[in-house]
């Protein structure tokens, strides 16, 4: 064999071993958070945003439709989280604005405080950024095959117990001071954790126990006309629901669109209701829903369609942030966030001045527009980011953030594989973290004080509440079988022992076992 043959020997091998590194490195991405082929394209769509050479509605749109197509596609595996989240900032910071520029519905000081250009050219590479930070180095795990399994003799009742305690603590959060206030709100929160045990439980009760939980939520939100917790929680609840069961695609894209339907519908007579009730005048929820979809011209009037637009987008603050800074006020140079980490970790006893959840502050310094201190209205993630470190540092930044939310989940889902039931309890961390109109102080007050309450109240739960009521032969171990050969392990192992991150993440079929 000549010379030059064993050159072109060698260039094969290495051409073959690129290719298969390449081919490994995109079945990862898929089994974690996306697919390659979506994580280039967002990529794509954060470059060419930043030249403005294209479009804006183009790659705005563009971006939406991939991220839901990733969102959609985990649905079926079981909480989307990071999808989500991604949803979520896509909607509020490039959709609702682009939206605001192209029909021009703009509602008091509602309105765009740059043009547009200036705006897409930071947020729709900050909000590719974002995404990529979620979905990159996400992490997924299949949920029927997590539960496979997993004794479900004692879900009614901590589900019970978990609603009884969230009602004696939020009418204790009432009349706690500042950061005891808070912790019992998030125990609070606890009660839409027991809805998930009622669900997962075989009690042919348990729809009857899922409508009494979520009751007081859709009361108060119906009583206060402030609908955002009861559209994240019950969003969340329904991503738990859907992945319990199989659904055909024509199914799936029916559920999804009387969803949207629904949040359209909640937008778009938010507004109308919400004046009545806040003006003690008689209003029924139900009622506005029943005239706007009967009375004449309602769902498409301009008027309506301008509100809608208004409500969803967030960019109006950012792009104000855009204005203010640093032609008024300089960089923050990363002061905010240093400020939320120490608000985080350190109690207020010991530092009775640390910043404060809500937003009012950075609100005032960093749009130079005045709020009420009894309204909370924040920067969000991506205007904070801008706010500190200007245009290419707060694209970097918000990537960053992405990146720990990411990080966070994944180990999240890790515990969740030695203890299943976990997987309940991840919205308690992340329910506030993936609204993308908050800021740095509320996400890390949630991420530190939820993870503290969610694992503090599993291990409670799991190590004195379960085995108080139930003996150690009804909870008898799982067998399982493992799913990438099929093998038969010994009975008795935790689901940990015997299937491994990569298997939950790839595995194409259930698990089967004894």
């Amino acid at each position: 064999m000549t010379h030059h043959q064993h050159g072109l020997g060698r260039q094969r091998s290495t051409r073959s071993k690129a290719l298969a590194f390449m081919r490994r490195a995109f079945q990862a991405l898929e089994a974690r958070g996306a697919s390659g082929t979506s994580l280039i394209l967002i990529l794509i769509i954060g470059a060419t945003g930043i030249f403005q050479v294209l479009p804006n509605g183009l790659l705005v749109f563009g971006l939406l439709a991939i991220v839901f197509h990733e969102f959609q596609k985990r649905l079926d595996q079981g909480l989307p989280l990071m999808q989500l989240a991604g949803l979520l900032g896509i909607l509020q910071w490039i959709i609702g604005p682009y939206l605001c520029y192209a029909t021009g519905y703009q509602m008091d000081r509602y309105i765009m405080y740059v043009k547009e250009p200036d705006y897409f050219s930071f947020a729709i590479p900050g909000t590719a950024a974002f995404v990529l930070g979620l979905l990159a180095i996400g992490s997924s795990v299949r949920q029927k095959e997590l539960m496979f399994g997993v004794p479900r003799q004692s879900f009614l009742a901590i589900g019970i117990v978990l609603n009884v305690g969230a009602l004696v603590a939020g009418i204790a959060a009432e009349r706690m001071p500042g950061g005891l206030s808070f912790l019992f709100h998030l125990l609070s929160q606890a009660g839409y954790i027991g809805t998930i045990y009622f669900l997962f439980s075989h009690s042919p009760y348990r729809w009857l126990l899922i409508g009494l939980s979520v009751l007081p939520l859709v009361r108060t939100s119906t009583e206060s006309a402030m609908f955002h917790d009861m559209i994240l929680w019950l969003a969340l609840l329904f991503c738990y629901w859907y992945s319990l069961r199989r659904h055909s695609p024509t199914g799936k894209i029916i559920l999804i669109s009387v969803v949207c339907i629904s949040l359209f519908t909640i937008q778009a007579i938010k507004q109308e209701y919400r004046a009545k009730v806040w003006q003690g005048e008689e209003a029924s929820f139900v009622e506005h829903v029943f005239d706007f979809w009967t009375k004449e011209k309602s769902a498409s009037d301009e008027g309506v369609m301008a509100n809608v637009v208004a409500r969803l987008n967030q960019g109006w603050i950012i792009s104000a942030v855009l204005n203010n800074v640093p032609s008024a006020v300089p960089f923050a140079n990363g002061e905010t966030f240093v400020d939320a980490f120490y608000g985080a970790f350190v109690p207020r006893f010991l530092a009775p001045d640390k910043v404060k959840a809500g937003g009012q502050v950075n609100f005032r310094r960093f749009t130079g527009l005045n709020i009420a201190d009894s309204t909370s209205m924040a920067i969000s993630p991506l205007g904070e980011a801008y706010a500190n470190f200007g245009r290419m540092g707060g694209v970097i930044t918000i990537g960053g953030l992405g990146m720990l939310m990411s990080l966070l989940y994944s180990l999240c889902l890790r515990f969740s594989l030695k203890h299943a039931t976990f997987l309940f309890w991840i919205p308690l961390i992340f329910y506030q973290a993936i609204k993308a109109e908050t800021e740095s102080a509320t996400v890390l007050n949630q991420l530190s004080k939820g993870a503290v309450v969610a694992f503090g109240l599993h291990w409670l739960i799991t190590h004195h509440l379960v085995p108080h009521f139930f003996p150690p032969q009804v909870r008898r171990k799982r067998n399982v079988v493992r799913v990438d050969g099929g093998v038969d392990r010994s009975a008795g192992l935790e689901l940990s022992d015997s299937i491994s991150v990569g298997d939950i993440k790839a595995s194409p079929t259930p698990v089967e076992g004894k």
